[in-house]
């Protein structure tokens, strides 16, 4: 889901929350991939409480920190090390229902 252009509504009863800039990411109950296709190489421990369900989410580091994340995503084979801990969450936005 991609955001849209804002027109002139009345948003006075809808419900706002802060956009967290991350890195798109699909779990598909095995891995974790880009919404192109190609794989996110994540740990086992980031990872293994993860549902067996598929979610769409973001991964995300902090506030103002997208570029480097999106740099450290796209270059290292194994993005989330233990050492050193460069992604600290993936936030789920919706479940995905296969039918």
């Amino acid at each position: 889901m991609l955001a849209k252009g804002y027109k002139q509504e009345n948003v006075s009863e809808w419900w706002v929350s802060e956009k967290l800039d991350g890195v798109r990411a699909i779990w598909n109950g095995e891995k974790l991939h880009f919404r192109s296709g190609k794989l996110i190489s994540a740990p086992g421990w980031f990872t293994e409480n993860f549902p067996e369900q598929l979610m769409d989410g973001e991964l995300w580091m902090g506030r103002g920190t997208f570029e480097k994340l999106s740099g450290i995503v796209r270059k290292f084979s194994q993005i989330i090390t233990t050492g050193n801990r460069f992604v600290t969450c993936y936030l789920s936005f919706r479940s995905i229902q296969e039918h």
